[in-house]
């Protein structure tokens, strides 16, 4: 039996220069950011309540304290973002509809980690993305996430439904520096080759789930500073 996962393009969701996409979506190379998306933050099943509380616990670890105290924590979110991110203390960058590809593909790359906090899920098209742009993911072992993941080489899997080791598998990610910026991306291959099954390169089909409904005009920002508008459009 094999699985054959969602295709994706891999030409359009590819690496690209991690500064230059921070600063098109107004967020300063040196923050660090984390992007999650949904049709809508409410949804249950994605998680949302374990995204807040994960944010709650950054301030519980120094590294966290440390980027929340110095202003350097972006999170940046698509579909149908929840202002209750904004009581978190963090940089909301609120991307509103993302509708075209490669827009999107620009936000995984800005991204020092995808936060997946769903509580199911298979193989959802934003990790998929994610990886195929060489960003970290950062989620709970549940559905098929394990199928592609493996915690600390491609990713970080965290206890399923434990926001705190969530937070802290996010801040292995993104705390140190030099594993923010990256070196070449150790995701990509997985997507190519794996265990169960492969992967066809190709068009996503549209009804596979991606999260970019309820379009919006312009993206919104909230949290203050110079540093806390997103690119409209």
């Amino acid at each position: 039996m094999h699985t054959i996962a969602n295709a994706l393009e891999t030409d359009v969701f590819t690496p690209a220069d991690k500064a230059a996409a921070k600063r098109a979506f107004g967020i300063d190379p040196d923050d660090r950011a984390l992007l999650f998306g949904a049709y809508h933050a409410g949804e249950r099943r994605k998680g949302f309540e374990h995204l807040t509380a994960m944010l709650s616990h950054l301030r519980g670890d120094p590294r966290g304290r440390a980027l929340l105290e110095a202003g350097r924590l972006s999170v940046m979110t698509f579909g149908h973002a929840a202002m209750e991110l904004a009581e978190q203390g963090v940089r909301l960058h609120d991307l509103g509809y993302i509708g075209d590809d490669r827009r999107l593909a620009a936000a995984y790359a800005a991204a020092d980690a995808v936060v997946l906090p769903s509580l199911e899920d298979n193989q959802p098209n934003i990790m998929l993305e994610a990886m195929a742009c060489g960003t970290s993911v950062v989620a709970f072992a549940v559905g098929g996430m394990p199928d592609l993941m493996e915690d600390g080489v491609n990713g970080r899997l965290a206890t399923p439904f434990d926001a705190a080791a969530l937070a802290r598998a996010v801040l292995d990610t993104v705390a140190d520096p030099a594993t923010a910026a990256g070196g070449p991306p150790p995701n990509r291959g997985r997507l190519h080759a794996r265990p169960s099954g492969r992967t066809l390169r190709g068009a996503v089909p549209r009804h596979a789930g991606r999260e970019r409904l309820a379009p919006r005009r312009r993206a919104t920002s909230v949290g203050g500073g110079p540093r806390s508008g997103a690119a409209a459009g």
